[in-house]
Parts: C-alpha cells; sequence; structure tokens
C-alpha cells in the first residue's frame, strides 16, 4: 500500500530550504543570511547604509524615527493617500488599522485557500520526487514559477482580476525558491511598484503562515518605492512573523531605518539577475 504523504506534517516549505532537509534546494535557494546570499541581495546589501544584521525586528523599537504613539499626518493632503487610493489601497485612520488590513482572510476565501494550498504542496512534491537533486529541483520551481510572477505582475499592472487560489497558493510556495522571488523584487520599480503591491497584498493575505515572508517582503519593498515607509515597516513586521531570519526583509528593514531613498537602491535588471544566476537573460 503506498503511503499518504501529508502535507502538514511533512511540510513542503522544507523541501525549498536546504537548512532543513538533504532533499532541499542548493545554498542559493536558502532564506537569505550574510553567509547564504543570493545575486541580487548581495548587490543590495552593498548599497545598504547600515548592516542588516544589527538591526532588530521591529521598527518601532526606534522611538526617533517611529515614536510608540505614532507621528500624526493629514491623511487628506497626503500624497501617499492619494497613491493608495490609485493602486486600489485605501487610506487607513491609524496604523494599527493598516495591520489589520493586512490580516489574513478567513470564511470561505480561507477555506478555498487552505484547500488550494494542499494542491501546491502535492505539486511541489511531484516535482521533488522527480528531481534529478536540488539543482533540478531548483530548476523545475523556477521554470514554473518564474512565467507566474511575470504574468501575474503584467495582470494587476493591467487592472486585471486577482489570482485565483490555485495561482496565488502556487506563487507562495514558488515564491519559497529566491530565484522566482529575486525575479519579482528587480522586476518592481518606483513607476510599478503601486501596481504591484496590490498583488502582493492579494497574496500576502491569502497563503498561508509559512509562505508569507516572501510577498510580505515584496509588498514593503513596494511601498518604500513608493514612499510609504508606514506600510513598508507593517509588512517588514509581517514578514519577521512568518520568518524572523529572513534576509531580504531584514535588509530592507536596515534600508528603511536609515532612511535610504528609494533613488539610491542598485538598478538590477531581469536580465542582469538571470546572468547572475549563470542563465541566459530571460526574452522579457
Amino acid at each position: 500500500m503506498t503511503p499518504t504523504v501529508q502535507p502538514r506534517t511533512r511540510h513542503p516549505i522544507k523541501t525549498c530550504d536546504s537548512r532543513h532537509t538533504s532533499s532541499g534546494l542548493d545554498s542559493r535557494q536558502r532564506p537569505v543570511h550574510a553567509d547564504h546570499s543570493t545575486p541580487l541581495s548581495t548587490q543590495a546589501r552593498s548599497a545598504t547604509p547600515s548592516n542588516p544584521n544589527t538591526v532588530v525586528a521591529r521598527i518601532t523599537a526606534n522611538a526617533r524615527c517611529c515614536p510608540a504613539g505614532g507621528v500624526p499626518f493629514d491623511a487628506d493632503s497626503s500624497p501617499v493617500s492619494a497613491q493608495a487610493v490609485v493602486a486600489g489601497l485605501a487610506p487607513w485612520p491609524s496604523r494599527d488599522d493598516l495591520a489589520r488590513s493586512l490580516e489574513p482572510v478567513g470564511g470561505e476565501a480561507g477555506a478555498a485557500m487552505g484547500a488550494a494550498t494542499d494542491r501546491a504542496e502535492q505539486r511541489l512534491l511531484r516535482l521533488d520526487r522527480g528531481s534529478a537533486g536540488p539543482t533540478a529541483l531548483r530548476r523545475g520551481i523556477a521554470a514554473e514559477g518564474l512565467p507566474l510572477v511575470r504574468s501575474a505582475l503584467d495582470r494587476h499592472r493591467r487592472g486585471g482580476p486577482p489570482l485565483n487560489p490555485d495561482e496565488t497558493a502556487w506563487l507562495g510556495v514558488a515564491l519559497c525558491c529566491l530565484r522566482v522571488r529575486d525575479d519579482a523584487w528587480v522586476r518592481t520599480t518606483p513607476g510599478t511598484a503601486d501596481a504591484d503591491a496590490v498583488l502582493w497584498v492579494h497574496v500576502l493575505r491569502h497563503v498561508t503562515e509559512p509562505y508569507r515572508a516572501a510577498p510580505a517582503a515584496l509588498l514593503a519593498f513596494c511601498a518604500w518605492q513608493s514612499g510609504d515607509t508606514v506600510l513598508a515597516s507593517v509588512a517588514l513586521e509581517r514578514a519577521l512573523s512568518a520568518d524572523p531570519g529572513y534576509s531580504m526583509a531584514r535588509l530592507l528593514m536596515a534600508v528603511v531605518m536609515a532612511d535610504m531613498p528609494p533613488s539610491g537602491w542598485p538598478a538590477i535588471s531581469p536580465a542582469d539577475l538571470a546572468r547572475d544566476y549563470g542563465e541566459s537573460p530571460p526574452a522579457s
């Protein structure tokens, strides 16, 4: 009798993390730390004015920057509020209200995502069983995940419908592969950040806890690129809650804490990223 795989027991996210299992991806796919950096994080860190490894997990710990009571502002006249409305994100009266707007979905939507996550995890396990080692598994996930990232971003930039549960769940799983996550990262620019943020809000609210670090960090990057450091900090807290060692979030926390302007971020194209990963540049 063939044993039944229990996705919630052997969580497939561990298949994407070679710290946990020998069948995981190679070192390029580990959650990024100082000694296990992806090409993108290495270049970005070189432009960051402080060491992310020394940054505390909560931005609110910086009383000078972010006092416990918050900083009053006029929501009606704030340019950030106007950008949020254009992007489909309503302004919130307080930081707590903003944080609540990023809470996971429940009810029928939550149940649908639970079922979709089970299917996505089984899909990942099938890729794992059919791969001849961790490098082949990484390539298999990237082969499926990269087109999904590009089509999802394009759909949201054109104002199309949100991803369905199966697309959302598989994107959440695929983002565990840092090659896929890095591709999503470099495709966001100041000109696309507002639209891209809508996608990552959707993914963050719909994926289950093990898959939230990547979309939360990507949302934070979009918010920072748009000048919304409050949303960036809330999203980073979500990322670090899901994975306290998630280096993209730690790096971006250092960026936000240091008041680094988006203009100081290194320009890295998808083609540059592909070359850094030893691949042929993508067609688009």
